[in-house]
């Protein structure tokens, strides 16, 4: 049986996963603080919002996306941005992939941030590139970009540098001078900078900086999954921030070539943003119910993220396997830091989406 080499996975469960599966198969009751989807924890919705059928009876392709939906995009930026600078895509997954597709050739580079969501590693392994990291540091007060180990890591096969901002799970927002800096050498090696905003309607501590393209293009992500907290609507944005027409026109083609995202979602969307305001607020209700409770206890243990939806606990062990996998048997289980390649063990994130007691429930099973 043959298979593509650019899919390396091993069959079968990891230890963890197998534990997790084989205790809420024996019937007892773990409290998952993995859950990072909204409409699974309780989190209030407008009622008529669930009930509209979007359905439409005719279809009219257009490659960038229908283009009231991209004016509604492009007022939720305050038109900095304008509609033809949009590319709609049905995740941010995909849009990943179709810059690797616009950018890179089978073998060329790209630079991930570490520790960061285990999303781009797949992404790049489907698309024949190369995931090479730089380092996101821990500092006294919070979390911040290694700007040297950007510019180590750099070679002449690099194509794209993937920003994540805010990060997940570090809940880092990225200064304004550290953008800068990073502006810089995005200019003097010629390499786009890709941003992952997706966060960035979720800042708890600080501003948040946009930074715009100056000789090279910045490519700008986000979608409703995390700004109108509805991932099963499936649909994401490009923004093609440069004065170079060819990569609008280029990645126009490939959009056109795939004509993902399906017509009612994107008809729909100046509806979904009219309760942006309201959908928020209730995601943030529930958020800063969470941060309360973990800043009640005082524990070192635990970080207040700057942005985000999740929150990291630091805890004195080596082999977060063998602990996550105790814990299952605890009935509570959290994210251990080697998904995320943390640069050392006893990292454990947990969703700040789950109903108050339910996360306090919990947090304080992986502290005690």
């Amino acid at each position: 049986m043959m298979f593509s080499k650019r899919l390396q996975i091993e069959d079968g469960l990891n230890p963890v996963f197998s534990e997790l599966q084989k205790t809420r198969l024996s019937g007892k009751d773990i409290i998952d603080l993995t859950v990072s989807n909204p409409t699974l924890t309780g989190i209030a919705y407008p009622e008529i919002l669930l009930q509209t059928d979007f359905s439409l009876k005719s279809y009219q392709a257009d490659a960038k996306g229908d283009l009231t939906a991209r004016e509604e995009i492009a007022n939720y930026y305050n038109r900095i941005y304008t509609p033809e600078q949009i590319v709609l895509s049905s995740g941010t997954s995909e849009a990943y992939s179709w810059l690797m597709k616009l950018l890179c050739d089978p073998g060329d580079e790209i630079l991930i941030p570490s520790p960061s969501y285990p999303l781009f590693e797949m992404i790049a392994d489907l698309e024949c590139v190369k995931s090479t990291y730089y380092l996101i540091q821990k500092t006294e007060v919070s979390w911040k970009i290694d700007t040297e180990s950007i510019i180590k890591s750099i070679t002449a096969k690099t194509r794209m540098i993937i920003l994540v901002n805010p990060n997940n799970p570090t809940g880092m927002v990225i200064a304004k001078n550290d953008f800068q800096e990073i502006l810089d050498i995005s200019r003097r090696y010629s390499i786009p900078l890709v941003i992952d905003e997706v966060f960035s309607d979720y800042i708890h501590q600080g501003e948040y900086f946009r930074p715009r393209a100056e000789e090279t293009p910045v490519f700008i992500l986000n979608g409703i999954s995390k700004t109108l907290g509805l991932p099963q609507m499936k649909l994401s944005w490009i923004i093609v921030d440069s004065e170079n027409p060819k990569y609008m026109e280029r990645l126009e083609i490939i959009a056109d070539t795939y004509l993902s995202v399906n017509l009612p979602v994107q008809k729909s969307l100046m509806y979904m943003f009219s309760m942006k305001e309201i959908i928020q607020q209730n995601i943030n209700k529930r958020i800063s119910e969470n941060l309360k409770f973990i800043q009640s206890l005082k524990r070192k243990e635990l970080e207040t993220p700057q942005a985000g939806w999740n929150c990291l606990l630091k805890l004195e062990i080596t082999n977060e396997e063998d602990w996550i996998m105790q814990k299952i048997r605890d009935g509570v289980y959290a994210y251990p830091g080697y998904m995320f390649n943390f640069a050392e063990p006893g990292f454990f994130s947990a969703s700040l989406l789950l109903e108050a007691e339910k996360f306090a429930t919990g947090i304080n099973r992986l502290l005690n």
